[in-house]
């Protein structure tokens, strides 16, 4: 069995796991975004400037902006709500991978029951279970941190891009 049909066999086996972690990637990854450019809202409403950088709160609800007390009620709402999705978005992404590597680490066992004794002998059981240990690491942080959290940073960006071209068709358009 090759790398990519195990690895696409077990995301179609689970992929409603699949796309809950990559939901709560890029919610948390969105909500991480906000939070900076709500403390910039926070310095307008304090200040009473009107500065450009917190424009894309401007699709929030006006009266969660328009005080102070209200603001501060929305933004710890929205630390809340990143604390709560990056934390399920860890527990996905890591449950992912240990079941992956679960899975892996039993079919290796049932093969290496198969192996005959004198392959064994010749070379060694502990020598030849140990290189084993370092791969299933290998494996598991390619599922975790190569496919998931590159799928969730892909849809960052394409996120980030339509958010661009509805702030700035123009300017997201025009090129140096």
């Amino acid at each position: 069995m090759t790398k990519k049909k195990l690895i696409l066999d077990f995301i179609v086996q689970r992929s409603w796991l699949f796309l809950i972690t990559i939901f709560f990637g890029i919610i948390s990854n969105l909500l991480t975004i906000l939070i900076p450019v709500s403390i910039g809202k926070y310095y307008d409403l304090l200040f009473y400037f009107n500065s450009k950088r917190s424009a894309i709160l401007n699709y929030f609800p006006e009266s969660w902006q328009n005080d102070i007390p209200a603001f501060l009620t929305f933004f710890l709402v929205m630390v809340l709500l990143r604390i709560v999705f990056n934390f399920n978005q860890r527990y996905w992404t890591n449950y992912l991978g240990e079941r992956f590597t679960k899975e892996i680490r039993e079919d290796l066992f049932e093969k290496q029951l198969r192996v005959e004794m004198n392959i064994y002998e010749t070379s060694g059981i502990s020598k030849y279970l140990l290189r084993y240990s370092g791969d299933l690491s290998s494996i598991r942080g390619f599922l975790t941190i190569g496919i998931v959290r590159f799928i969730i940073d892909i849809m960052l960006l394409c996120v980030a891009l339509i958010a661009l071209f509805i702030l700035n068709i123009q300017l997201t358009t025009s090129l140096p």
